[in-house]
């Protein structure tokens, strides 16, 4: 097999990755780049990347082995000495944000600023493979911000790279659908898109959230599959 990896943003993203590794034996490489912080989404990604626990929680594991201290110093969730980064053996998990900037002070533009502190280990991350699949449910500020900024790099970096977009569903709003086409612009101006579509036709939000995400797996599954025969 080539040496693939699939790139996944935020919160929506390690929702993917979870449906991904659920539904698919393929362990192929997952990068994901997520703001949120906690030690919930560190336990996680520290799962889909490979660390799993034995005995121990996967946030267990994570405190011990990068000599944080006791998990019972948590307070509400969010860890501020949570690692920026977390690697295992099938990818690698990047938090690029502070506990203190997600308490509702979120945006594109912030995220982006933020993402933008850590270029060089964004390119070196993609560097490493002959080709990048990155996948951007467009409609939450990690996607909008940070998804044309990777994008970028790639371009600037000669990095083989194409890109899975979902848009915001109707129910979500106006003001979503507009800045996710907002975001899908930039990105196509550095990258191929495919823009699945996964419109609200489920019993309940929560099911059509993952058809959504199952819809995204497929996706990333059979690009896989097509770069493979190339």
């Amino acid at each position: 097999m080539k040496n693939i990896a699939v790139i996944l943003l935020g919160s929506a993203g390690i929702n993917i990755g979870e449906c991904y590794r659920e539904n698919y034996s393929r362990k192929v490489p997952l990068l994901l780049f997520e703001s949120h912080k906690t030690l919930y989404q560190a336990e996680r990604g520290a799962i889909i990347v490979g660390q799993v626990p034995t005995e121990t929680s996967a946030a267990d594991v994570l405190l011990k082995a990068h000599g944080i201290g006791d998990a019972a110093a948590i307070t509400e969730d969010y860890y501020d000495n949570v690692p920026d980064y977390i690697e295992g053996p099938h990818g690698k998990i990047l938090f690029f944000t502070t506990a203190e900037e997600q308490f509702g002070n979120n945006s594109p533009e912030k995220t982006l600023a933020r993402a933008e502190f850590y270029e060089q280990e964004i390119i070196e991350a993609m560097s490493a493979y002959d080709h990048v699949i990155l996948v951007a449910c467009m409609g939450g500020s990690v996607s909008i911000g940070v998804a044309p900024f990777i994008a970028r790099l790639a371009k600037r970096h000669r990095i083989s790279m194409e890109a899975i977009v979902t848009m915001p569903a109707m129910f979500e709003g106006k003001k979503r659908r507009h800045q996710a086409e907002k975001g899908l612009a930039g990105l196509q101006k550095f990258s191929k898109v495919n823009v699945l579509a996964a419109e609200h036709k489920e019993e309940s939000i929560i099911d059509y959230f993952k058809l959504k995400d199952l819809t995204v797996a497929r996706a990333i599954e059979q690009v896989i599959i097509n770069y493979n025969n190339i």
